[in-house]
C-alpha cells in the first residue's frame, strides 16, 4: 500500500478541514472546501463560534460570572424598601379599616333585608336582636345601653314578645364585630306604643306585612364606629316601612 505524499496542496486542504470549527462565521477558510462540514454538518464537529442562548450572551449562565450583591448594593436596596414600606403602610391600614367597616355595614343591611323578606314569605314576625355577650347560645340582650357589637340574632318571633323561645327557629346568628369596631343604637325613641316591648334600642321587629314596629315618621338609627372616630362613622337608618339606607355624614360623636 503506497504512502500518501504530504504535498503542500494536501497540507493546506487538511488544515482547512480539521480546523474549520475554530474560525469565526464568514471567515474565508470556511468557503474553501464546501464538500465537508459545510453541506454535511453531521460529518464533523461543526460547532459555531457564537452559541446563542447558552453561555455567551445570557447573563448568569456560562461565561458570565455571578458574584452576587455587594454590601453597598444590599444596604441601598433595603433602604429603598424601608422608605416605600413607611409610605405605603398608613395607606394600607386605612384601606383595611375601610373595607372592614364597609363589610360590616353591608352585612347589617343584608340582615335587615333578609328579615324583611322572611317576614313577608312566612307571614309572621321576624325579629333581629342584639346578642347577649355573656351567653354562648343565641339570646337577646334587653339592656338598652348595651351596644350591638357582640353580635345579633335573626329568629322567628311567633309569640311577638321579642325573645327567643325554645320552639322558635333561629334563622341567622352573626358573630361579634372584629377589629374592635362598635355598633350602637342611637335612636332617641322609636318604640311603637301598641307594642311597648319592641324598643329599637334592643331589637328590630318585622311584621308579616314587611313593616316594622318603628313609629311612623321616625327612623331607627344604628351607628358603626372604628378606632378612627366620627370622621369615618357609618350610620344605618331604618324607617317604619322596613326600608334601610346608609348615611355617611359624620356624627357629633362616635360612639
Amino acid at each position: 500500500m503506497g504512502s500518501i505524499v504530504a504535498t503542500p496542496y494536501f497540507k493546506a486542504n487538511f488544515y482547512r478541514i480539521m480546523f474549520y470549527r475554530y474560525h469565526k462565521p464568514g471567515y474565508s477558510l470556511q468557503k474553501v472546501d464546501p464538500f465537508i462540514c459545510l453541506i454535511h454538518p453531521f460529518i464533523c464537529s461543526n460547532n459555531p463560534y457564537i452559541v446563542p442562548f447558552v453561555g455567551y450572551k445570557q447573563p448568569l449562565v456560562g461565561e458570565t460570572k455571578n458574584n452576587g450583591f455587594t454590601l453597598i448594593e444590599l444596604i441601598i436596596t433595603l433602604t429603598i424598601v424601608g422608605v416605600l414600606a413607611t409610605i405605603a403602610a398608613p395607606g394600607m391600614g386605612n384601606f383595611i379599616k375601610d373595607q372592614r367597616l364597609s363589610g360590616q355595614t353591608n352585612d347589617f343591611v343584608g340582615d335587615l333585608n333578609f328579615a324583611r323578606s322572611e317576614a313577608i314569605k312566612r307571614s309572621t314576625n321576624i325579629t333581629i336582636c342584639k346578642q347577649d355577650s355573656v351567653s354562648t347560645a343565641p339570646l337577646c340582650n334587653t339592656t338598652a345601653t348595651t351596644p350591638w357589637s357582640a353580635g345579633r340574632v335573626t329568629f322567628i318571633d311567633s309569640d311577638g314578645n321579642g325573645q327567643i323561645a325554645s320552639s322558635e327557629m333561629v334563622l341567622r346568628n352573626r358573630q361579634a364585630l372584629d377589629g374592635n369596631n362598635t355598633l350602637i343604637s342611637v335612636t332617641a325613641t322609636t318604640e311603637d306604643l301598641a307594642i311597648p316591648t319592641h324598643d329599637a334600642k334592643n331589637r328590630i321587629v318585622y311584621a308579616g306585612t314587611g313593616l316594622t314596629t318603628i313609629k311612623s315618621g321616625e327612623e331607627a338609627s344604628f351607628r358603626f364606629c372604628d378606632s378612627r372616630g366620627k370622621d369615618k362613622a357609618v350610620t344605618v337608618l331604618i324607617n317604619s316601612t322596613g326600608r334601610s339606607r346608609i348615611d355617611r355624614t359624620p356624627p357629633a360623636s362616635c360612639p
